[in-house]
């Protein structure tokens, strides 16, 4: 692809890995960014980084789901939550869980 000649700054590929295999998706975005304003080349790829942030929003659940399903998450008991709702500071997930030790 042509980039036009002002541009100051070029995305020209992304660089992923899915399981064992690396792969090179060539971009060619053109964009104004410089060495002091990368807010331009974060505008320019944040569409090819929706998939990373969907992941982060979902992790926790993701990783709750499996350890439930491996046996390795319990619900805790009512006392249990009240005591743990007082001393620890947590996400809302964490004191709905207990991890039983390993």
């Amino acid at each position: 692809r042509d980039v036009p000649l002002r541009t100051s700054a070029v995305v020209v590929c992304s660089l992923g890995r899915r399981l064992s295999s690396w792969t090179v998706r060539c971009l060619h975005r053109a964009c104004d960014a410089t060495v002091r304003d990368y807010t331009p080349i974060e505008a320019t790829i944040s569409p090819f980084q929706e998939g990373h942030v969907r992941w982060r929003r979902r992790r926790a659940l993701m990783l709750l789901a499996s350890l439930w399903q491996a046996g390795r998450a319990f619900p805790i008991e009512r006392e249990d939550a009240d005591a743990c709702e007082e001393a620890c500071d947590l996400d809302l997930l964490m004191p709905l869980l207990k991890l039983p030790a390993i």
